[in-house]
C-alpha cells in the first residue's frame, strides 16, 4: 500500500492520507494498530516440544527441585527446552509456592535465550500482573527479579524492532543502577549494551560500554574482565577498532597473572574467569591490531577453520562457503566448555540465517560466546576475496 515501518510502527500519516485519496474516510472511525500492538495482542502459541513435563524427582522441595532443573538446562540446547517443560510443570502445579514467581520468570529467561521471544514475553506480562516484584530466597535474603524482565523484555523488543519498548524498559533499568538494587550495575549494564547493539544504535552502545568497562561502576570487580569481553566483541563487529584497543588496554596493564579482579584467587573458577577472558581480548585485540574487516559477501567457496579462547580453553569451529555465501558453521566437539552452551547453537545458526554481525550473544555466557564470534569471524577474513 505503501505505508512504511518504522521503530515497531506504522507511520499512521501515510495510512491516513492514503486512506483520504481512496475516499470514504472518517477520521472518528479509523483505528489503526501499531506494530506492536498487533504483535503483543496476538494470542501465545506453545510450540510442539513445550508440552509440560514432570520432572524426575518429585519428593525434594520446591527450592531443590528448581535448581536441579536450572542446573540441568544449561548443558545444550535440548536441556534448555527439557528445563522450561519441567519448569512449566512446576509453575502450574505450585501455585502457592513463595518461589513460584521466580521459577516463572526463569522459565521466561530460557524462552528467550530459546528466541521464542513472544512467548516469553507474553509470560512476563502474566508474571506482572501477579504484582510482585520480590520472594523470599532464603531468611536473611531477598532476591528481587524486576530487574530481570526488564532485562529481557529490553532484548527481546530490540531484536523485534520495538525501539520505543526497548527504551522504555532500558529506563526501568536505569532506576536499578540509581537505587542500587537487583543484579548488580555490571549485569543491569551488559544487557543495556546488548540491546542497544542489536537495536544498531552504536553512539549508545559506545557511551554506555565506557561506563561498563571503568571500575568504579563495581562494588565487586569480579564481572569487569568478562563483560570487557562483550565489549571487545560488540566494537570489533561495530569496526570500533580503536575503541577495541582503547577500552581493553586496562586488562593489558594488569596482566595475565593479576589477582587484583579475582574474588577469590584460591578458587579456580574466579581465577578461569580472569585468565580466559584475558587471553580472549588479547585476540580481539590482534584482530583489532590488524584491522581486517570480516564480510558476509563475495566470499570464497571452500571449507575453513579456526579456534578462539573459550572460558576452559580453545574453542575450534569449522565454516563452509558455497555460492559465495556463508552456509554452515559448526562448533568442533573437541572442548572443555561447561558454560551454557547454546551459544554453540544459536550463535552459528543466526550468523549463517542473518549474514550480519550485529548479532546479540547468549546471556550467562559471555566468554563462550565470544571465543564462538570470534572464529566465525576468523573464518570469514579467511573466506574473503582479495
Amino acid at each position: 500500500s505503501g505505508a512504511t515501518v518504522s521503530s515497531g510502527g506504522v507511520e499512521i500519516s501515510m495510512v491516513k492520507a492514503l486512506l483520504r485519496a481512496a475516499g470514504d474516510y472518517d477520521e472518528e472511525d479509523l483505528y489503526i494498530d501499531s506494530e506492536f500492538d498487533a504483535w503483543a495482542a496476538a494470542e501465545a502459541v506453545w510450540p510442539e516440544w513445550a508440552e509440560e513435563e514432570q520432572p524426575a524427582v518429585l519428593d525434594e522441595d520446591f527450592k531443590t527441585m528448581y535448581r536441579n532443573i536450572s542446573r540441568s538446562a544449561y548443558a545444550s540446547h535440548e536441556g534448555m527446552k527439557t528445563g522450561v517443560k519441567q519448569l512449566r510443570y512446576l509453575v502450574h502445579h505450585y501455585p502457592d509456592e513463595p518461589l513460584r514467581d521466580y521459577v516463572w520468570l526463569a522459565m521466561a529467561r530460557l524462552l528467550e535465550r530459546l528466541r521464542e521471544d513472544h512467548l516469553a514475553y507474553k509470560e512476563i506480562k502474566a508474571i506482572q500482573e501477579t504484582g510482585k516484584i520480590s520472594v523470599p530466597w532464603s531468611e536473611e535474603h531477598v532476591l528481587y527479579f524486576a530487574d530481570h524482565w526488564h532485562d529481557i523484555l529490553a532484548n527481546i523488543f530490540a531484536r523485534n524492532g520495538f525501539t520505543d519498548q526497548m527504551e522504555a524498559e532500558i529506563a526501568a533499568l536505569d532506576t536499578f543502577l540509581v537505587s542500587g538494587n537487583g543484579h548488580g550495575p555490571g549485569d543491569h549494564l551488559s544487557n543495556i549494551v546488548k540491546a542497544y547493539f542489536t537495536a544498531g544504535m552504536n553512539d549508545k552502545v559506545i557511551e554506555r560500554l565506557g561506563k561498563l568497562t571503568d571500575e568504579s561502576t563495581y562494588e565487586h570487580k569480579t564481572s569487569m574482565a568478562s563483560t570487557t569481553v562483550g565489549a571487545a566483541s560488540m566494537l570489533f563487529r561495530m569496526g570500533e577498532y580503536e575503541k577495541v584497543l582503547e577500552m581493553t588496554q586496562w586488562m593489558m596493564d594488569e596482566g595475565l597473572e593479576s589477582t587484583r579482579f579475582i574474588k577469590d584467587p584460591e578458587n579456580s573458577y574466579y581465577v578461569d574467569k580472569w585468565q580466559s577472558s584475558f587471553k580472549q581480548v588479547e585476540e580481539w585485540r590482534t584482530l583489532a591490531q590488524n584491522g581486517l574487516t570480516p564480510s558476509f559477501r563475495n566470499l570464497v567457496d571452500g571449507n575453513y577453520e579456526a579456534e578462539a579462547q573459550g572460558f576452559r580453553d580453545k574453542i575450534g569451529i569449522s565454516a563452509v562457503v558455497a555460492d559465495g555465501r556463508l552456509k554452515e558453521v559448526l562448533v568442533g566437539p573437541d572442548h572443555m566448555e561447561d558454560r551454557p552452551i547454546t551459544a554453540f547453537t544459536i550463535i552459528p545458526k543466526t550468523w549463517v540465517e542473518r549474514r550480519s554481525l550485529a548479532v546479540d550473544g547468549i546471556s550467562g555466557a559471555t566468554v563462550t560466546s565470544g571465543a564462538v564470534e570470534a572464529a566465525i569471524i576468523k573464518t570469514l577474513i579467511q573466506a574473503k576475496a582479495d
